[in-house]
């Protein structure tokens, strides 16, 4: 959190265009993330079965 915040108020302090520039990227960012999430979601919601494991398998465990 700590990292997060310095950065933020780092940004803060970026002149224009840059500035505007860095917005423009975490708009096209999150935008490309909700895009996919959509996707993998309809994908999964159109499919009779589920074409992945639920569970999270740890390498090493042997059944």
């Amino acid at each position: 959190m700590i990292l997060i915040t310095s950065i933020v108020v780092l940004f803060r302090f970026i002149p224009q265009p840059w500035r505007g520039i860095l917005d423009f990227g975490v708009i096209i960012g999150l935008s490309w993330g909700i895009v996919a999430t959509l996707y993998f979601l309809a994908k999964y919601w159109r499919s009779a079965d589920v074409p992945f494991d639920g569970e999270v398998v740890e390498y090493g465990d042997s059944e």
